[in-house]
């Protein structure tokens, strides 16, 4: 079982320039184990349009202790990236969206010292196609190919996936 808490601080330094800080902190239990993770982030963020947006990122991850639980649990993982997210919605109601990052990333695991730097790759899209009102198609792409799972619990330190998921939104 996961508890969480996550926060964001966005400071706008101009009309188009803003800097952001994340945190999150997690409480990660099952049956033998109880492990902490915290994450820390900064972003910097350039709106070149109100759709289009621009990032440089810094990621930080820690747990409190190897995992006995059996999922990857490093020490350290840092991720340094660029990222673009574009927003598009016609006037029809057709959303696109957008979110790609790409960059380098380390993880030292416990005892040892931090790894060296790797690449470190993802993309989500969604697509919304509005049918009729309170109903709509959604198709959703996403993937990664890292060294480290940012929110997944892995066996391993290597995290590379694909997945897409078509749903049909139907308001009630």
């Amino acid at each position: 079982m996961r508890t969480e808490l996550r926060a964001v601080l966005e400071i706008p330094l101009t009309r188009t320039l803003k800097l952001r800080g994340l945190g999150r902190t997690a409480l990660l239990r099952d049956t033998a184990d109880l492990n902490h993770r915290t994450a820390l982030g900064g972003v910097v963020a350039v709106a070149l349009s109100p759709a289009i947006e621009l990032s440089g990122q810094v990621h930080q991850i820690r747990y409190s202790h190897a995992s006995t639980a059996g999922y990857f649990a490093p020490r350290l993982a840092q991720v340094v990236e660029a990222g673009s997210y574009i927003e598009l919605e016609s006037p029809s109601g057709w959303l696109l969206a957008l979110d790609v990052g790409a960059g380098a990333q380390r993880v030292a695991e416990f005892g040892r010292p931090a790894g060296p730097w790797s690449h470190s790759l993802r993309w989500y899209s969604l697509i919304t196609a509005p049918l009729a009102p309170g109903r709509a198609l959604q198709l959703e792409l996403e993937g990664e190919d890292s060294s480290v799972a940012r929110e997944a619990a892995t066996t391993a330190g290597a995290w590379r996936y694909g997945s897409a998921a078509l749903s049909l939104r139907w308001a009630l």
